[in-house]
């Protein structure tokens, strides 16, 4: 996500995205001994002078609208 399209949302976005990060990396390292199907590990976040970064688990199958619209339900 490029800063210039998170500073139209004000001073406290950026405070807000590392929040999120930090509940994701949480559940991501409580992943390792229990592992969740229905939740991405997240391995690392970095910011740039123009971008955040997150650094994310491969998703094979493709994001939930897919599969969704593949297969209509799931279990």
């Amino acid at each position: 996500m490029s800063l210039t399209l998170i500073k139209q949302f004000g001073p406290d976005i950026k405070e807000i995205i590392k929040n999120e990060v930090a509940v994701l990396k949480d559940l991501s390292n409580k992943m390792y001994s229990t592992p969740c199907p229905f939740i991405i590990r997240i391995y690392d976040c970095f910011l740039t002078e123009n971008n955040i970064y997150l650094i994310l688990e491969f998703c094979g199958e493709g994001d939930l609208s897919g599969i969704l619209s593949k297969r209509k339900r799931l279990p």
